[in-house]
């Protein structure tokens, strides 16, 4: 007899789940954070996922960079309010075996000091350090966001 999946439940009163979000101000009050400048930073790799493209079907990476305070501008931590690390996305297309996209994954190595074979293992890209080149592109609501534009080495 096959097993029955089971839905998740919500928690119940008696759990220890808060149906309660406590800020530190109102939140009428808050105001859209700056966004980080354009600029050369040093970050580390935190993250990778492998996606496809909307309209192609295409397989590309999707890489996390964050970038720690101490690598930000001060006037610009300051602004924000926060030592946090920041988080920065990269769109690396070199995830199908195409001469294109080969040479996309040897370059990414090579600025990330990644070892190269006919045989990558992204997960090995994760707390690797490089430098990144910060633009801004705008969001569907025409709001400016941080992305990775060039990733050189550290």
């Amino acid at each position: 007899m096959a097993k029955q999946a089971t839905k998740p439940e919500l928690a119940s009163e008696d759990e220890e789940v808060s149906s309660i979000l406590d800020y530190s101000v109102n939140i009428e009050e808050a105001e859209r954070p700056p966004v980080l400048p354009v600029g050369e930073y040093r970050a580390t790799i935190t993250g990778v996922e492998k996606k496809f493209g909307k309209d192609s079907g295409r397989p590309y990476l999707n890489i996390k960079f964050s970038v720690d305070s101490d690598d930000q501008p001060a006037d610009f931590v300051e602004q924000l309010g926060t030592n946090s690390p920041l988080s920065v996305f990269y769109m690396l297309f070199g995830a199908e075996d195409t001469p294109q996209s080969r040479y996309n994954m040897k370059q990414f190595c090579k600025a990330i000091g990644a070892p190269m074979s006919n045989r990558i293992d992204v997960r090995g890209f994760m707390d690797m350090e490089a430098k990144v080149s910060v633009e801004h592109q705008n969001d569907l609501e025409g709001n400016p966001q941080p992305r990775v534009r060039r990733v050189h080495n550290a």
